[in-house]
């Protein structure tokens, strides 16, 4: 029931398998210059819905600040990913990030990667943050990326995707930025 557990427990190499259907909507891991995401990954493993397919796997659900836009204090992204991890057939949903200049914290409502994130056949919708409305540094593969918004600062690019390493068969809709690159910015 603890996906952060599970994904605590996995060593390098390991695959999550995570029930379809399943909702993660609850607790947070805060890192001291990252900002709060509800899932944070920092080691080489998959995690995969068990069908692999978005439309039925499972959810992780972030949270809004209680502001106009979404961003701030309170403000929970979905994922923090960092290395060569893989994140297949899941529903990111309602992310959001502070409203701090500071890239690491304010960027990647959905989704904030490092060093080699992979995000295969998951939807990425409805977040918010300065840059990267729905990811920030992720490389995607097969996802749908849709109502997200890049707003805040000067210049707030990459309503859906901000420095993709990689978009390859992806559908980008209805997704904002300020300062430009609706769909994706890199």
């Amino acid at each position: 029931d603890d996906l952060q557990a599970a994904i605590d427990a996995a060593a390098k190499g390991d695959t999550v398998w995570v029930k379809d259907g399943f909702v993660c909507d609850s607790g947070s891991k805060t890192h001291s210059q990252r900002g709060a995401s509800r899932i944070y990954i920092e080691k080489n493993i998959t995690i995969r819905g068990e069908s692999g397919d978005w439309r039925t796997g499972p959810i992780i659900r972030g949270q809004y600040a209680a502001t106009d836009d979404g961003r701030g204090e309170g403000a929970i992204r979905c994922v923090y990913a960092y290395g060569a991890m893989k994140l297949i057939g899941f529903r990111l949903i309602g992310g959001a990030t502070t409203s701090t200049k500071d890239a690491a914290s304010s960027n990647g409502g959905c989704a904030w990667g490092y060093s080699g994130p992979v995000f295969e056949n998951c939807m990425i919708s409805n977040c918010v943050a300065n840059m990267g409305g729905g990811s920030y540094q992720v490389s995607l593969k097969g996802c749908l990326v849709v109502d997200n918004t890049a707003t805040g600062v000067s210049g707030s690019y990459g309503g859906g995707a901000f420095s993709t390493g990689t978009a390859t068969d992806c559908v980008f809709a209805s997704n904002v930025a300020d300062g430009g690159g609706a769909g994706t910015y890199k």
